[in-house]
């Protein structure tokens, strides 16, 4: 039987068993035949086993006490098991144990049989035990040391020492980062003063303040209705973060971009990239309504300002666009990376979340299972693994997200509108709800117009932020502006918190050309 066995804690069980078959059926207690005999170890006794197996099935058939009798009946039509708990005098060995377990200790032996029954398994596929028990020790001594460790502590041991030869000859994982705190901290805090924390500027001022810019490394995420402007929002905040130059219609003149010259990655999946996406880019750096490009109606002094937009996009060679209506996970990261590795690209726009027969696909295959894949697990995967590319490629990664029905309730404008579930935004470092604003909104804000200088321009617009990582303001902040969708710049106005009442947030202008 060896000295790792434990034949008492055993023989308790037994007896603690045949009295309640309960204890095989309660979800705490993990017992099986190999407990009682490891056929590979030879550890333990093929009597016991014998014994907890049939009162396993017993107990399945619905046993709630076995005695003699049952196991007789049970098993004599077995002649080998039969002929084994024969020669082991199994009805008086019954009765003793059923007699012996009548107190309230069955926590106590069933811990110190697993203890043993654990290290036998170690010892088995090649692990040192001796720092819980020394099979050439004293008996009695090492028995008494293993009772100073509990299950959790010798799984912990093994855990630990396999982790730290791990760390040692193949390194953490990509995303596994350790340090002592304060390590390094002075130079830390004076990178802060030389290099302040700071993305770069989205086309909302106070978007950039709320979410701390656009940065690399990070996943933001913005939700709309059908027709809201997701895509446009995108398309000009790409255009706000990678042209050196843009034309400001109110000086009538090009000025530098000094938030722009960053490389950035263009993913679409439903806008033609000639006819939709590239002139979204030219609208936004000429100042020109798309509508009049698209439908040839531009005037001469526009056209100009469109050749030079287009001449800015193509000899900077700033901005990479792909269509991509078919994509997964693995695709995207496949274009991520070629773009990084060829252009070395710093941003991501990919236009937008949703569901495709290719991603469906490739889920369903990840799984191993025919069990078909629910919409709002098969996003959730898809918002997770855009966070983890964003960290492994060294991109900001700016997303958006179809809304459900309760967009249509102007107070409910946070994570639990998004179409595929509130988890979709738990990797997000920036959320918001973008959305065209109803009369209601009108009627809340209107007396704040005139305090603010805007009587002529009304707010079109409202978007407002659920989700800021790094900010200190409250949560959901209400952005107002009017938003010219044909050009994709915005006027913004003023902000409010949830309940609509102002609150004073400083804009971020990012002046910075890397």
């Amino acid at each position: 039987m060896g000295k790792l066995y434990d034949m008492n804690s055993a023989i308790m069980i037994l007896g603690y068993i045949f009295n309640d078959t309960s204890y095989l059926s309660n979800s705490k207690y993990k017992l099986n035949k190999e407990d009682f005999y490891n056929e590979k170890t030879k550890n333990g006794s093929q009597f016991y086993r014998i014994l907890f197996s049939t009162a396993m099935n017993l107990s399945i058939n619905g046993a709630k006490t076995i005695d003699e009798v049952a196991v007789t009946e049970y098993v004599e039509k077995y002649r080998v098991q039969y002929n084994i708990l024969c020669d082991n005098d199994y009805m008086d060995f019954i009765e003793r144990a059923k007699a012996v377990a009548k107190n309230d200790d069955f926590v106590i032996y069933y811990n110190r049989f697993k203890k043993c029954v654990l290290l036998d398994e170690y010892k088995e596929n090649g692990f040192d035990i001796s720092h819980f028990f020394n099979l050439d020790g004293d008996e009695t001594e090492e028995r008494g040391k293993l009772e100073n460790y509990t299950i959790e502590d010798i799984i912990n041991y093994y855990s630990n020492l396999q982790s730290d030869i791990r760390v040692r000859y193949l390194g953490d994982d990509e995303d596994t980062q350790r340090k002592k705190a304060g390590e390094k901290g002075k130079e830390i805090l004076q990178s802060f003063k030389e290099n302040p924390t700071m993305g770069l500027s989205f086309e909302s001022k106070y978007l950039t303040t709320l979410w701390g810019g656009f940065e690399k490394k990070q996943l933001y995420m913005r939700s709309g209705d059908t027709s809201s402007g997701k895509s446009r929002s995108c398309i000009g905040d790409m255009a706000c973060i990678s042209v050196s130059e843009i034309y400001d219609s109110g000086k009538q003149e090009w000025i530098k971009n000094l938030n722009g010259a960053n490389k950035s990655l263009y993913i679409g999946c439903e806008m033609e990239l000639d006819r939709e996406v590239d002139p979204l880019l030219w609208a936004y750096i000429a100042d020109v309504p798309s509508s009049k490009i698209t439908k040839g109606k531009t005037t001469e002094e526009e056209d100009k300002r469109l050749q030079r937009a287009i001449d800015i996009l193509y000899d900077n060679n700033e901005v990479f666009l792909t269509d991509m209506p078919s994509f997964n996970i693995k695709k995207l990261e496949e274009e991520i990376e070629s773009h990084k590795s060829k252009y070395g690209i710093d941003y991501v726009i990919f236009d937008y979340m949703l569901l495709n027969s290719a991603l469906v696909k490739e889920f369903v295959q990840n799984r191993s299972s025919s069990i078909g894949a629910r919409g709002d697990e098969i996003l959730l995967e898809l918002s997770k693994s855009l966070k983890d590319l964003a960290k492994k490629y060294d991109v900001g990664i700016l997303t958006a997200t179809q809304v459900n029905a309760d967009i249509k309730d102007y107070r409910n404008r946070d994570y639990q509108v998004l179409r595929g579930g509130k988890s979709m935004a738990d990797k997000a470092t920036g959320g918001s709800i973008s959305m065209p604003i109803t009369q209601q909104e009108l009627k809340l804000i209107e007396g704040y117009l005139p305090r603010k200088g805007f009587n002529k321009l009304k707010p079109n617009f409202v978007e407002t932020v659920y989700k800021s990582r790094f900010s200190e303001y409250p949560k959901e902040c209400r952005i107002f502006s009017y938003y010219d969708l044909g050009t994709m710049r915005k006027k913004e106005m003023f902000v409010t918190d949830k309940d609509f009442k102002p609150i004073n947030i400083e804009k971020t202008i990012v002046n910075r050309i890397n």
